[in-house]
């Protein structure tokens, strides 16, 4: 016997807590009306159910192609920002970027945080929001992690604008703030 989540095409599944949430199924379920309100008699079929669902589930993939194109254009125009700024070709002295410009600096840490969740962050989220900040503001933030990367991508012959069209290639995205969830 079929249960009626597998005739609207859902399923269950078990994932990880630290995946993302598949197909952002609760923006897509904010979108679909209640169907015991939405005909002349209060019902609908379940062909017309599940259509319901198909159009909010490519409404939501629409907002999130557009919100991610979005994500990655500010990324690459703070990366440029940081080669154009007047402290470009400023060597940083001391701090976990010594050694490196600050414009390679800068756009090292846009791609870090754009593309690299810090593992044991639970306030992720608010951490990267506050992380892209004071990188607009044109400062450095002090994440040995992350400088300890750069220079090994560095040492391979990679530059920031390597990294990021490969990510780009690959085709991951950025992280936005349904990318990281916190479950208990």
């Amino acid at each position: 016997m079929s249960s009626w989540w597998n005739q609207l095409g859902l399923r269950f599944d078990v994932r990880s807590p630290l995946s993302p949430p598949p197909e952002n199924r609760a923006l897509v379920l904010a979108r679909l009306a209640p169907v015991g309100f939405d005909s002349p008699d209060g019902r609908i079929t379940l062909a017309e159910a599940a259509q319901r669902l198909d159009a909010a589930q490519a409404e939501v993939e629409r907002a999130r192609e557009f919100e991610e194109a979005a994500r990655r254009a500010h990324g690459w125009a703070q990366i440029e920002a940081a080669y154009e700024a007047p402290d470009a070709d400023v060597v940083v002295v001391g701090g976990v970027w010594e050694g490196f410009t600050h414009a390679r600096a800068r756009a090292w840490l846009w791609n870090f945080v754009q593309y690299i969740p810090r593992a044991g962050g639970l306030r992720y989220t608010a951490d990267r929001e506050r992380a892209q900040e004071i990188l607009e503001e044109g400062n450095l933030l002090d994440l040995e992690g992350f400088a300890e990367l750069a220079r090994e991508l560095e040492a391979d012959g990679s530059n920031p604008h390597a990294y990021r069209r490969a990510m780009e290639t690959l085709g991951r995205d950025t992280f936005d703030e349904t990318s990281v969830l916190l479950r208990f």
